[in-house]
């Protein structure tokens, strides 16, 4: 299991960082689970979700993961495109989407990015997260908060290989071989609460936008 915490950044694209909140090799992924409530539908924007809480209870030693499938589903999956903008929070705590989500085992492929240009790729199962690619740096993320990053995952159904890319470049392709997600499931988006977030002061706030 891995943290779901970004490391120091490295300042080069495609360089491999921690898998934890510190130096090291691993670590534990905290507390996952879902939280609909808190992923709010705009009323004037169709497109765009809203996360905030500056709930203490969410304040642990090793992060609080929490997401919804508040996205609409595909199967089979084929491709899936978000803008993610983070408004306040702590730096190092990862936000992204979850995809193929597979209600028999709660099991589901994530892309996460942070505020300082690091992004991660992994499957959670139940309450258990594994890293894919470990938290690497990119140069085409857009540092700090207030910042539209877009992430796109696609799939080649040939191959069951996914892609990412980060505002329009192509990162990494990874394959998760031994769950055929190229089957699909249901869509959805995940913030994670970092041990140093300040609550309740200053929340946690994400927008997720669909395109």
């Amino acid at each position: 299991m891995v943290a779901l915490v970004g490391c120091s950044p490295s300042g080069s694209d495609s360089t491999e960082g921690s898998d934890g909140y510190s130096s090291g090799s691993g670590g534990d992924a905290g507390t996952i689970e879902e939280a609909s409530s808190l992923f709010v539908s705009s009323a004037t924007e169709p497109s765009l979700i809203e996360f905030q809480t500056n709930d203490s209870a969410y304040i642990t030693d090793r992060g609080y993961t929490l997401w919804a499938l508040k996205a609409l589903p595909q199967d089979p999956f084929v491709s899936r495109t978000v803008v993610l903008d983070k408004t306040s929070g702590s730096i190092e705590a990862g936000y992204g989407i979850a995809f193929c989500h597979h209600s028999s085992d709660e099991r589901m492929l994530v892309a996460m990015i942070d505020a300082q240009q690091e992004y991660i790729i992994g499957e959670a199962v139940g309450s258990t997260f594994t890293a894919i690619l470990p938290w690497t740096s990119s140069a085409y993320l857009k540092k700090g908060y207030n910042q539209d990053n877009e992430i796109s995952i696609r799939l080649d159904p040939e191959t069951r290989t996914f892609s990412l890319s980060i505002n329009g470049n192509e990162v990494k392709t990874f394959s998760a071989i031994e769950t055929d997600y190229s089957l699909g499931g249901d869509n959805g988006y995940l913030v994670v609460v970092s041990p140093w977030d300040s609550f309740p002061g200053t929340p946690v706030a994400v927008k997720f936008r669909e395109k």
